[in-house]
């Protein structure tokens, strides 16, 4: 009940109610925890081209699985994690010097999860597959998570631990040295299996649609 209707309140007492609804800040919900979503799979596979693609070469998909939790945060939330940011790293040995490694990055931020199983999926088109000699599971990948604009501390689920002894280590070398594939591999939402209904995915947060 709004203060200053209740019976025998005195204008005093009416403007200090006043005053602390003014200056009191809402209740804030419940930053997003660690043990609010995790990783729990990421699969390699080889799909058809998209309609329109100029090139019939299949694509590369990564298909990282993440699991919402009901914790407070989410519960607060109606059951839901809002702003869920993934960036996946790959690191493919080349064909042709199987010395040197190939990065390709992407990141993409759904909205708002609900509690429960979602997928990110992202692709490596078909030229460059071709081009590069991709095939199989990447020997070094790893996916970064963030909630609300907060990096999520990495579990081992969320990279290839058997060959990224050093995960830090990695992810400077892949910021470093993959400047010649940026923008290449691409964010499901970006490519032609965006509205493919056998391949549900989040909405995602788009910048351009931001009012300036």
């Amino acid at each position: 009940m709004f203060p200053c209707i209740k019976p025998f309140v005195s204008p005093l007492q009416c403007s200090l109610a006043l005053l602390l609804l003014t200056v009191l800040p809402a209740r804030a919900q419940p930053a997003a925890a660690e043990s609010d979503v995790e990783v729990t799979s990421v699969h390699f596979s080889p799909v058809p081209a998209p309609s329109g693609a100029l090139t019939k070469n299949n694509w590369l998909e990564v298909n990282v699985e993440v699991n919402v939790k009901a914790t407070p945060a989410t519960q607060e939330n109606r059951n839901f994690l809002n702003r869920v940011k993934m960036t996946v790293t790959l690191g493919f040995q080349v064909t042709v010097d199987k010395n040197k490694l190939s990065f390709y990055r992407a990141s993409a931020e759904a909205v708002s999860l609900e509690v429960g199983r979602s997928n990110f999926r992202f692709y490596v088109p078909g030229e460059i597959v071709k081009r590069d000699s991709l095939a199989g599971e990447a020997k070094y990948y790893a996916v970064e998570l963030a909630v609300g604009g907060k990096a999520l501390t990495p579990q081992k689920s969320n990279y290839s631990t058997s060959s990224i002894p050093n995960l830090q280590t990695f992810l400077s070398k892949a910021a470093g040295d993959s400047s010649s594939n940026d923008g290449i591999m691409l964010p499901q939402f970006l490519t032609g299996y965006a509205f493919d209904n056998n391949r549900p995915s989040p909405t995602i947060v788009r910048p351009e649609a931001m009012a300036k």
